[in-house]
């Protein structure tokens, strides 16, 4: 049961990210498991029938702690004892593995989808500032060539679109063509300080990609690990039951002889 995980996905997603702008598909891919990480409607349907409430928790906290880098050996052990449950039952071991691979893929790609999300919201917020920013610029210059003034309304939506903390507020009405030269000054240092945020998410999203990676490559090399795992409790439990049903059976299937006491 060797698995080797592809980490095409994950280039594509560098490249896409750090790009100057991000494509809507970039989120998609983030979404998207790789093959060894998925999962089938049937695998997931008998995991979750044949376990109880407490064992899914279980379940889900060693999922937890793959996403989470955990260490071999600790992951070994939880698991051994969550195996030890399963005295008896006919659980299918691949569907369960699938189903904390799965479970730990989607919580290791939560922190992706969230930089994803924020580095998209940058570079709209971006181009709707530069869209309000060249409108306010045209207007000025069709001031400055002689046109005739009229009250100018700021896009208010720019403004709450873009869901930045500030005290400033834009007017609702720009009355005065001295408050023109202001507004354009603003909305440049807002510019400004967003592609900064977009630049240092950027680099968060590299380091999160990184660790992704390693976390991805460790998850493939347990794989094995877990499968082997859950078949060697399972049947040694079942193997040492029916080792003692057998020594138990065997005096009535073959009584003592009797002791010669002369």
């Amino acid at each position: 049961m060797r698995r080797n995980v592809s980490f095409a996905m994950l280039a594509t997603l560098v490249i896409a990210f750090t790009g100057p702008a991000l494509p809507a598909r970039a989120q998609q891919r983030a979404a998207q498991s790789p093959r060894e990480f998925r999962i089938s409607a049937a695998q997931e349907r008998t995991v979750t029938r044949s376990l109880n409430a407490t064992q899914l928790r279980q379940l889900n906290r060693i999922a937890s702690r793959l996403a989470e880098g955990t260490s071999y050996r600790q992951i070994q052990a939880e698991w051994e004892g969550f195996a030890s449950q399963l005295r008896g039952s006919d659980m299918d071991v691949n569907a369960l593995v699938q189903f904390v691979l799965h479970q730990a893929y989607e919580e290791n790609q939560s922190d992706l989808q969230a930089y994803a999300e924020k580095i998209q919201h940058f570079e709209e917020s971006k181009e709707a500032i530069r869209g309000e920013l060249a409108r306010i610029r045209a207007f000025k210059s069709a001031l400055e060539g002689g046109a005739r003034w009229t009250d100018f309304r700021p896009d208010l939506n720019v403004w709450r679109g873009i869901r930045v903390i500030s005290d400033y507020q834009p007017p609702a009405v720009i009355t005065r063509p001295e408050a023109v030269d202001p507004l354009i000054k603003k909305w440049e240092e807002i510019l400004a300080s967003l592609g900064d945020d977009a630049q240092l998410a950027n680099v968060e999203l590299q380091n999160i990609l990184q660790k992704q990676q390693q976390t991805l490559q460790m998850m493939s090399n347990m794989a094995k690990m877990l499968h082997d795992t859950a078949m060697a409790v399972i049947r040694k439990i079942g193997r040492d039951d029916r080792e003692v049903l057998q020594w138990r059976e065997i005096p009535a299937a073959f009584p003592p002889k009797p002791v010669d006491r002369r």
